[in-house]
């Protein structure tokens, strides 16, 4: 509905009611989020009923579970629960109001709005963790409750209080507790909504607004599972059903910047991948990192399997390996194709068969580094097979700065690119560089020609953040914070 009075997002068709009931008043915020919302969504500043986002558990490790909190879902806390850890389930965002509520928690989680370049990398963490257990709606979500979670993990489920009253109803048994995180939690208020301009159909919606206010429509609210405006729960919501019927501590609500931008995270982040690296072979990389234990190229790769995993099964990524005069006069070699990773071809998946290689992978002792030819052939080769539906990225690992004698000079390199680059047709070239031999300032002007971005360390241990920091570019290109 509120897609459809926006004009804008995914609708089911036109929508044709004189008044609407949202389950949250989020939903108003997407509706009047165009001028065309506006003019039809009119709030009346009356809202019908409340009930809370809370964390659905099977009753017994619920009582296991002590007090809770929304930072356990992080990412940051290894998302430590009941017997080990929580396997959350969330709704949809773009379509439930329970799944939105969990997206603002996690753009809270993350601290958005106050240090950009520290938390965007943090909630693309936690909306990639989200994206990897959404389900359509909060009835499949409450299912994944009856099965068993893997590794000792135990399902959740991330929806309303109301909607755990009502399922306990349904079964006539309190088999599903709310766990109410003591660190607040967002409050859904379903708001009454004008949609209408005909006088006397405007005037039935008012007459509809009194009835509201009496104490009759309150049990009504209550009989339904559902609180009332100012928090308080009706006799329904007992202890013994699973509930806890005291007010819990609120969240502020969210402004309607803050849904629109978190909605926007969620779909830019929800775009497929297809991306190829670049990995730099060349004889430096058999150095030392100082304090580790481990050569360039073990921290390399090791850091290439990290970034792979934050990868879902559909990315379709491919890896090629550079130095100097790799394969003839070429610098770079084809390790992989660019495929998904869920490709099987003789028993072994192509994330498996990418894992491996890079596991093996070794400097060649004798190699220069091809940085510029490389970067351009790998370049065409991401433009070249071009999919709309997807973020298309060129990721370059590399400990040096280019010393091919016979190979492109940063100037040709900057004028091919700036000749090849589509705005329309966009591919970013992203580059993690780290070792004393990097030239940064080269790294930034090559990938700000197509709206990338180059990150630089002497520590491997950051190379995790930095990936998601890369990530984290889907979410505020183009007015990304500099690094």
């Amino acid at each position: 509905a509120a897609y459809g009075l926006s004009g804008a997002g995914p609708t089911e068709g036109p929508f044709t009611s004189d008044a609407w009931v949202p389950d949250s008043k989020m939903w108003v915020d997407v509706a009047r989020s165009t001028t065309e919302g506006i003019a039809k969504a009119a709030p009346t500043g009356t809202s019908v009923a409340t009930t809370p986002l809370v964390i659905a558990l099977p009753s017994g490790p619920a009582a296991r579970l002590g007090q809770a909190s929304w930072r356990m879902l992080s990412p940051t806390t290894g998302g430590a629960g009941v017997d080990g850890q929580l396997k959350l389930y969330a709704p949809d965002p773009a379509r439930t109001a329970s799944g939105m509520a969990a997206l603002i928690i996690a753009r809270r989680l993350s601290g958005v709005g106050d240090d950009e370049r520290r938390s965007l990398p943090l909630f693309t963490a936690l909306i990639r963790q989200l994206q990897q257990s959404s389900v359509p709606d909060v009835s499949t979500a409450f299912a994944a409750l009856d099965r068993p979670g893997k590794n000792s993990a135990t399902p959740a489920a991330v929806v309303t209080e109301q909607a755990v009253w009502e399922r306990n109803r349904a079964t006539s048994d309190a088999g599903t507790a709310a766990v109410y995180p003591g660190d607040g939690t967002v409050m859904l208020e379903y708001p009454l909504v004008l949609t209408t301009t005909e006088s006397a159909k405007v005037q039935a919606v008012a007459d509809f607004r009194e009835a509201l206010m009496t104490g009759e429509a309150r049990d009504d609210v209550h009989a339904g599972g559902f609180r009332g405006l100012d928090g308080a729960a009706g006799r329904q919501l007992a202890t013994e059903g699973g509930l806890r019927p005291a007010t819990p501590p609120r969240i502020p609500p969210p402004s309607g910047d803050a849904v629109k931008q978190s909605l926007q995270a969620w779909s830019r982040l929800k775009l497929g991948t297809r991306m190829l690296t670049l990995i730099d072979v060349s004889g430096s990389m058999a150095e030392p990192v100082p304090g580790t234990g481990v050569t360039r190229m073990q921290a390399t790769a090791q850091t290439a399997i990290q970034g792979l995993r934050l990868f879902p099964d559909d990315s379709e990524l491919g890896l090629w390996s550079f130095s100097t005069f790799m394969n003839g006069q070429r610098d770079y070699r084809e390790l992989q194709p660019i495929m998904p990773l869920y490709v099987r071809h003789g028993g072994v998946t192509s994330r498996e068969r990418q894992e491996r290689t890079l596991s093996r992978i070794r400097p060649n002792p004798v190699g220069d580094t091809g940085l510029y030819d490389s970067i351009l052939a790998g370049y065409r080769e991401v433009k070249r097979g071009y999919q709309p539906d997807k973020v298309n990225t060129l990721l370059v690992l590399t400990d040096g700065r280019n010393d091919d004698p016979v190979g492109l000079t940063l100037e040709q390199l900057q004028a091919r690119l700036r000749a090849e680059f589509d705005p329309e047709r966009p591919v970013a070239i992203i580059s993690i560089a780290f070792g004393p031999d990097i030239d940064a300032n080269v790294l930034r002007q090559i990938t700000a020609l197509t709206n990338g971005a180059a990150y630089v360390t002497d520590d491997p241990a950051k190379i995790k953040s930095i990936f998601l920091e890369s990530i984290a570019l889907r979410i505020c290109s183009p007015n990304c914070p500099k690094s």
